[in-house]
Order: structure tokens, then sequence, then C-alpha cells
């Protein structure tokens, strides 16, 4: 009986985790951290972070995720409105 229960809590937490959008937190949070190490490559770690953050250098997964994002709120909304929480502000 408590395993039945620890497999039905997971199986809920994992529900819970998808549902709200984890997998493209996970996803964005890789492509954070790689672009961070790919532009420490041409300059210092300082100037990495802030060009992975200013929203004008995204990465095609960064991309991806916005536009995941936008066709999700898009069809949540009716097609009335799109949001963009990715690393891009442009894409």
């Amino acid at each position: 009986m408590q395993i039945r229960h620890r497999i039905m809590t997971m199986a809920m937490a994992l529900a819970l985790f998808v549902a709200i959008g984890g997998p493209l937190a996970v996803l964005q949070g890789i492509a954070w951290v790689n672009m961070v190490h790919d532009f420490s490559k041409t300059g210092s770690l300082t100037q990495a972070v802030e060009k992975t953050f200013d929203g004008k250098h995204p990465c095609p997964l960064c991309k991806k995720i916005s536009y995941s994002l936008r066709i999700s709120a898009l069809r949540r909304s009716g097609g009335s409105a799109a949001i963009s929480l990715s690393c891009n502000s442009a894409d």
C-alpha cells in the first residue's frame, strides 16, 4: 500500500510539473548555462552573463522556447494574446 501511495504521489507531482510548464523552465535554464559558457569563450564571465540576459543575443533554443510559450499563450487565450518569458525579446 505504501508503494502505491508513493507512485501516485510521484505521478501527481510529475503531472503538476508538466502542467505548469516545468519542462520549458528546465530547457530555459539549460539554454542560459550554454549561452554563458559559449559567450565566455570570447569575453569575460561578466560580459558573458550580460550578453546572455540582455535579450539581444538569443540562442536557437531560446527562440524555440519563446515560440513555444507564445503558441501556448495563444491557445489558452483563444488567439487574442501572446507572451514572451524567455531570455530574448526579439525573435
